[in-house]
């Protein structure tokens, strides 16, 4: 009987072991299955942020010449930006004439543009006969119907207004810089950076390097330098050959709005100003 009991007994003892083991390894398993798991989820989680933090701040920046920069599929000759060099208008030769190469134009003087439309377009009379005209309503110097010429290398065009015939001649330019050097350390305050929209319309832009934009659609816009401390903005344009336009206003951040000059601006994409 003693035999029989040591026997049962060790069989228990066998049992319970094999059980205490198995025990110990389905443990281990939901431990380390556990921690591969936290892993992925920590892992995942990263790359969701990583690509928030990117989205976000892709989403607060723009390239400054695109904004009022010619078409990647222009349409015409008068692609680019032109002064008048002779007839008509000859008094604002300090002006320039920008042609997206579509139907968009803008008169800059300095940093400061206004914001307009052109045509180009062919019209046919009762006789049959095709005329191609360009048709601009600009505020200063080129402003009605015309015919044109152009020179042979594109580098000049002659319009001739269609009611008094009187000519402008236009010169086209290599290059023209319109945004302004940025100061070399300029003040800048991270919750002000990208770009807002205010409920007329009227939109603001900073970015990280000082520079400042601010426009009204299909009316006008600056470009400035600017600095801004967290309470305090200032910021500075010129019209062509004058002295800078200095400007200062306390401004404030609020989540996504942003007080700037009393006016309440909201948080937007850098993509809507373009």
């Amino acid at each position: 009987m003693k035999k029989i009991l040591t026997i049962i007994l060790a069989s228990v003892i066998s049992v319970s072991s094999c059980a205490a083991f198995a025990s110990c390894s389905d443990n281990k398993s939901e431990k380390k299955e556990n921690a591969q798991n936290t892993t992925v989820e920590e892992t995942v989680n990263k790359e969701e942020e990583d690509k928030a933090t990117k989205d976000e701040a892709e989403d607060s920046e723009v390239d400054l010449m695109m904004l009022h920069g010619v078409s990647s599929e222009p349409t015409n000759d008068f692609t680019g930006s032109w002064q008048i060099v002779d007839g008509e208008g000859s008094q604002y030769k300090s002006f320039v004439y920008m042609f997206d190469g579509t139907t968009k134009s803008v008169l800059m003087t300095g940093s400061v543009g206004q914001i307009a439309v052109y045509s180009v377009a062919d019209e046919t009379d009762d006789s049959g006969n095709t005329q191609t005209y360009f048709t601009s309503q600009m505020m200063f110097g080129i402003n009605g119907k015309y015919t044109f010429e152009f020179s042979e290398d594109k580098q000049k065009v002659v319009l001739t207004n269609t009611e008094d015939k009187k000519t402008t001649t236009l010169q086209r330019l290599a290059t023209y810089e319109y945004i302004p050097i940025p100061e070399e350390s300029p003040k800048i305050d991270n919750k002000l950076l990208g770009a807002w929209k205010s409920s007329d319309g009227g939109m603001l832009y900073f970015n990280n390097s000082g520079i400042m934009y601010e426009v009204i659609p299909n009316i006008n816009f600056y470009f400035a330098t600017y600095n801004a401390d967290g309470k305090n903005a200032t910021w500075e344009y010129s019209y062509k050959e004058s002295k800078p336009e200095t400007n200062k206003t306390e401004y404030s951040v609020d989540g996504n709005t942003l007080t700037f000059e009393n006016v309440k601006y909201e948080k937007i994409s850098a993509s809507e100003l373009v």
